[in-house]
C-alpha cells in the first residue's frame, strides 16, 4: 500500500502541581464536610509517575486522594494492590 508512519512515545510526564487555590477551597469543603481529621495532607509528596499532569498544562486543578484507612478486618487499605478492598462497612449513608 505504501503507507508510512512514524510513531513517538514522550516517556515523562510532568509533575502534578497543584493549584493552590483549589486546594484551599477542598480542604475548606473536606474539613466542613468531614471534620478536619479527616483532612489529611501526605507527609511526604507521592514521587509516582502521573498522565494528569498532563490536564494541569491546560487547566486549574488538583490531584487528592480518597483513603478509607482500614478494610473491615482492620487491615491496612494500600493502594494499588490487587488486595485493595475497603468493604462497605466504611461507606456511610448520609
Amino acid at each position: 500500500m505504501g503507507l508510512h508512519g512514524e510513531v513517538s512515545f514522550d516517556a515523562m510526564s510532568p509533575a502534578v502541581i497543584v493549584d493552590e487555590r483549589l486546594y484551599g477551597i477542598f480542604e475548606q469543603v473536606g474539613a466542613e464536610l468531614l471534620g478536619p481529621d479527616k483532612v489529611v495532607e501526605l507527609e511526604t509528596p507521592s514521587m509516582g509517575s502521573e498522565d494528569f499532569g498532563r490536564y494541569l498544562d491546560c487547566v486549574p486543578a488538583l490531584l487528592f486522594r480518597v483513603g478509607v484507612g482500614a478494610d473491615c478486618a482492620g487491615r491496612p487499605v494500600v493502594v494499588h494492590q490487587t488486595s485493595t478492598a475497603a468493604g462497605d462497612c466504611r461507606v456511610e449513608s448520609v
